[in-house]
């Protein structure tokens, strides 16, 4: 399924490049986007990018393809979301990712 951005992406948007702001903690506008869009419709975000880390909020899979080491973070306590929604993760971060190294 692909998600469009539109105009409650751009608040969730406004409300991280503000938080990161804030903390001095600016991470790529790309990623910022990535992180929006997972945190408007409460899915959870698959990353290896540590960067992430700083977006309050976000629901993360941490080090995945690692064997017994994957982590869950949930950093939003109100929008605990059942581990079956690990199948439907929005995992573009690594699609970007690729794409910004070609």
């Amino acid at each position: 399924q692909v998600l469009s951005m539109d105009e409650d992406t751009a608040e969730y948007y406004a409300k991280v490049f503000g938080d990161l702001k804030k903390k001095g903690r600016p991470i790529p506008t790309n990623d910022m986007w990535v992180a929006a869009s997972a945190m408007q419709h409460g899915l959870w975000l698959a990353i290896k990018d540590e960067h992430f880390h700083h977006v309050e909020g976000l629901l993360l899979l941490v080090g995945l393809g690692s064997g017994n080491d994957n982590k869950v973070l949930n950093q939003n306590s109100n929008a605990a979301r059942p581990l079956a929604a690990y199948r439907s993760i929005l995992s573009i971060a690594s699609n970007i990712s690729r794409t910004r190294s070609r």
